[in-house]
């Protein structure tokens, strides 16, 4: 026979085994890691529950809307002239809407810890140096918070 023969496996002793009983353990432990640190997700959208109809809460709910502080700016291109509409009057003199602005500004500042806007709505044909003028106005009496109200959409395509 050749220079390499199988020997008999009594003379190379016992095969090494592994010890699978660490192994186990550690796969265990990350089990339990994974299973202790996951995070499922929470279920968003309607939650169905049958409440009672004949008990509960039967007092009044009052409904508290936000003070409506919208100046309306219309234009009459015939005779030139801005007029302007705020809290049910109508002005055609700009320091006297002013002062009517920063009378209710004053009297409601803020709803719900929130300030309360001055909206301006310009109609489509009025000369934007007249919507510049109630803007300047509002940040030179300290009113800060502003908005323009969106143009009305056309049902056009």
């Amino acid at each position: 026979m050749g220079k390499h023969a199988k020997k008999p496996e009594s003379e190379l002793g016992s095969l090494p085994q592994l010890n699978m009983t660490p192994m186990i353990d550690v796969i265990f432990q990350l089990l339990i890691f994974f299973m202790c640190t996951i995070r499922f997700r929470t279920m968003e959208g309607k939650l169905q529950s049958y409440l009672p109809k004949d008990r509960g809460d039967d007092r009044d709910i009052r409904v508290v809307l936000m003070p409506d502080m919208r100046v309306n700016i219309s234009y009459d291109e015939q005779s030139g002239r801005t007029s302007w509409r705020f809290d049910q009057s109508r002005f055609t003199d700009l320091n006297r809407l002013e002062e009517a602005i920063v009378a209710k500004h004053q009297r409601c500042p803020v709803f719900n810890d929130r300030p309360v806007p001055v909206i301006v709505d310009a109609d489509p044909n009025v000369p934007f140096s007249e919507v510049v003028r109630i803007l300047d106005m509002c940040t030179g009496r300290g009113i800060e918070k502003v908005e323009f109200a969106m143009p009305p959409m056309s049902r056009e395509r």
